[in-house]
């Protein structure tokens, strides 16, 4: 092998590696800044996601407890508990004539019509739903992390979407052009999750109770 070859080996081998350096630079570099990108991400959720749980605090717990008194006390609970909030879902007129009689939508309708401060209750109902399906919003688009709220908010949010169940229902005629549609996908998201762990806690009880039994001292034989 003459000089010149020897000395272009060497160039190229010297090449190849200085490619292969750069490539890791390059490589790295990506890494660390999309590593930075996520984790600014993750604490922008994080912060929006203490956002909205201010925001139900302050904005949502007491319209939605003023909600439930009049329903309470015109007894539209009861009407609505006939039927399990697992089976919610749709959330539209066709669910509605599902799992409710025709006379169960009539008597809700009738209940709620005939409160002296009908009109007054109406405009809470719909500032509140208006309210949360802004805050759902965030949710649903995954801007806010839901596991950082799904804790303190699940059960109040599933039993207060359980108890205006009518209310969006007897709105949503047309599938193609539903009203609260991010409410009814956290709603979905967080009822699931809730069967999930429920599942999750029965199978650790029974687990804990076979156990119990192994670890019991058998019967002295006679």
């Amino acid at each position: 092998m003459s000089e010149f070859e020897i000395l272009t080996l060497q160039q190229a081998n010297r090449d190849f590696w200085l490619s292969v350096v750069i490539a890791i630079i390059s490589f790295l570099s990506a890494y660390f800044v999309y590593k930075d990108y996520k984790n600014r991400k993750n604490k922008e959720r994080a912060e929006k996601s203490i956002q909205i749980a201010e925001e139900f605090a302050k904005n949502i717990i007491v319209p939605l407890s003023y909600i439930n008194s009049i329903f309470k006390k015109l007894e539209i609970d009861k009407l609505i508990n006939k039927v399990s909030f697992l089976d919610f879902s749709d959330f539209d007129c066709e669910e509605l004539k599902e799992l409710f009689s025709v006379q169960d939508v009539a008597n809700y309708q009738e209940l709620l019509n005939k409160n002296e401060s009908y009109t007054k209750d109406k405009a809470i109902i719909i500032n509140t739903l208006n309210r949360l399906e802004y805050l759902c919003m965030y949710v649903a688009t995954e801007i806010a992390d839901e596991k950082y709220i799904y804790n303190s908010l699940h059960q109040q949010f599933l039993s207060a979407i359980a108890l205006l169940y009518f209310e969006i229902s007897l709105i949503n005629t047309d599938n193609k052009d539903k009203y609260y549609t991010n409410i009814i996908q956290v709603y979905n998201l967080w009822k699931n999750k809730y069967i999930e762990s429920i599942k999750n806690e029965q199978k650790i009880k029974k687990k804990q109770k076979k156990l119990k039994t192994k670890l019991l001292p058998s019967s002295p034989k006679i």
